[in-house]
């Protein structure tokens, strides 16, 4: 299975050579070598002084030291709300000190901040997530800082740990897929939009199943159905008017959603040089995106013999088809039948969610 390539991590490479220079440096009176890991032992002490008169020679003495590292990336995804869970993955990580707790922060410009609690190492990694309960990129919180403290109520008079900033640079990449667009007809990204449109024309179907009430409904409402898909005007009953869900844009077609999102990650794509992260990215959204007219085609088509079906029980089986395919539109089909939708090889919208949430990352490490 492919992985998705992570975003490029500036690591602390000045500061370790330096330390390295240091320790070479100083053997012959101090030997002062960091262990890779953020942790070592300093020895001091004079070279020609036997200072207890015993004959042995120097004299030392031994002390653990102690740094801040780790570095990765962190991005905002969906959680109870679009994009208003932070996600952050780090290496190369060491627990705190005795006392200490790790305690994470995401600001905004304007100095609002979100206090995201206690952050756990496990082994030489983290993985965290904290809930935000708000649009995290909506409403700007795109800095993340944390610190090693004693007192979690007042992380800054520990040590600063980490940090992070989104990009500002790279905002065109991804507000016309997650955040506004003045293409499409709600006025947010079109992959939300997308989102959204689908869960409409889901929520229509189920509300004719439930309120059935005669066959000549299922027509009329079917056809509404597949020209809201289709992006067409047919009158397939020939009653001289053509019916559309209100309000959304069709997901196929030429001036369909699908397209509409397809033309944004080239966009998103073309916006940034070749071999950036957010490339990659756009490509794996771009192929969650081209998997959904499958799903879209085959629920039109179960809509459409819906316009002329002649009893009850079908016109239900047509629709609850359509309402199937239309989910797997939305998040994906497991094809293997692993138990899981793979987002890369079988994933839809959400997997293009997944993707483009994370064009807009902020790479982690010591300040």
């Amino acid at each position: 299975m492919r992985k998705i390539a992570p975003p490029p991590q500036r690591r602390p490479v000045v500061r370790q050579a330096l330390a390295a220079a240091l320790c070479i440096v100083t053997t012959s009176l101090v030997a002062a070598c960091d262990k890779g890991d953020g942790s070592g032992t300093t020895t001091t002490g004079d070279l020609t002084d036997d200072d207890d008169d015993d004959g042995g020679g120097t004299e030392t003495t031994t002390a653990t030291f102690w740094a801040p590292t780790g570095s990765g990336q962190a991005y905002l995804i969906d959680g109870d709300t679009d994009n208003s869970l932070l996600h952050l993955e780090l290496s190369d990580t060491i627990p705190p000190r005795d006392g200490e707790v790790y305690v994470g922060r995401i600001s905004t410009a304007g100095g609002d901040a979100i206090e995201l609690g206690e952050i756990t190492v496990d082994g030489s990694s983290v993985v965290f997530e904290a809930e935000l309960g708000l649009d995290g990129l909506t409403a700007g919180y795109d800095r993340f800082d944390a610190w090693a403290t004693t007192d979690a109520s007042t992380p800054e008079s520990g040590t600063h740990l980490w940090t992070g900033q989104i990009d500002k640079e790279l905002r065109g990449a991804y507000e016309a897929l997650l955040l506004t667009s003045s293409e499409t007809v709600d006025g947010e990204g079109s992959l939300r939009s997308i989102s959204a449109t689908v869960e409409t024309l889901i929520a229509y179907a189920d509300e004719t199943i439930k309120n059935k009430t005669e066959v000549g409904m299922y027509w009329m409402r079917a056809e509404a159905l597949t020209n809201s898909i289709d992006g067409t005007e047919n009158d397939f009953n020939d009653n001289g008017s053509v019916e559309t869900v209100e309000g959304i844009q069709p997901i196929l077609g030429d001036d369909g959603l699908v397209e509409l999102v397809l033309s944004h990650l080239d966009t998103a794509s073309s916006s940034v040089d070749p071999g950036h992260p957010i490339k990659d990215l756009a490509n794996y959204a771009y192929d969650c995106t081209q998997r959904i007219e499958e799903f879209a085609e085959t629920a039109s088509s179960k809509t459409a013999v819906a316009t002329v079906c002649a009893a009850e029980e079908t016109c239900d089986g047509l629709l609850q088809d359509a309402t199937e395919n239309l989910g797997y539109a939305l998040v994906g089909y497991d094809e293997d039948e692993d138990g899981s939708v793979d987002p890369l090889d079988e994933g839809t919208i959400d997997c293009g969610l997944l993707f483009a949430s994370q064009m807009a990352y902020m790479e982690v490490s010591t300040p």
